[in-house]
């Protein structure tokens, strides 16, 4: 299935697609839906959830990241307004989407009044790290309690085998 089919599709229209999509692979899709798997949360979910206390950063509005500082911009306008809309606050951080990133982007997030944003590179932020470079636990439903309270006390950074780095790294463009 060409994935490209889905882009200028609403979210009901992409939701038909998926369900299609589950329909061919034999996925009983009532049942992810049921599970909340592979669900993005309402406005109205958001909305309880931030007067909770649940905090909503940037993650670019359509989860990407343009190399061009307009569209860049404009995604991150687009995402802070629409959070800004159902969580009646500023968002300042933000998280690269799927760990996507580069120097180029540094400059554009502090236009934006960005003060800090993580990247999907396990590490350990330490006082020299860049507060837009910040490295993370990405954690996942595959990853065990210990590993995750290992991460918490820093102990999964010094334990960790160390691997290739697995960043997506954006090189600029000239």
């Amino acid at each position: 299935m060409n994935l490209s089919i889905t882009q200028g599709l609403s979210g009901l229209e992409k939701n038909g697609v998926a369900r299609r999509l589950a329909d061919l692979l034999g996925v009983d899709y009532a049942d992810l839906v049921q599970k909340r798997i592979l669900q993005l949360m309402g406005t109205q979910e958001i909305a309880e959830l931030s007067r909770d206390g649940v905090d909503f950063q940037l993650h670019t509005h359509r989860h990407c990241m343009p190399n061009d500082e307009f569209l860049f911009q404009k995604e991150i306008e687009e995402n802070r307004t629409c959070l800004r809309g159902m969580s009646q606050k500023d968002a300042v951080h933000f998280c690269y989407p799927s760990g996507f990133y580069g120097q180029q982007f540094l400059p554009w997030l502090k236009a934006e009044g960005v003060i800090s944003a993580t990247t999907c590179d396990t590490g350990f932020a330490t006082s020299r790290t860049n507060a837009l470079l910040l490295p993370r636990f990405v954690d996942t439903s595959g990853r065990s309690e210990l590993d995750f309270e290992s991460w918490l006390t820093g102990a999964g950074d010094f334990l960790a085998i160390r691997r290739a780095a697995r960043q997506k790294y954006i090189p600029p463009t000239d």
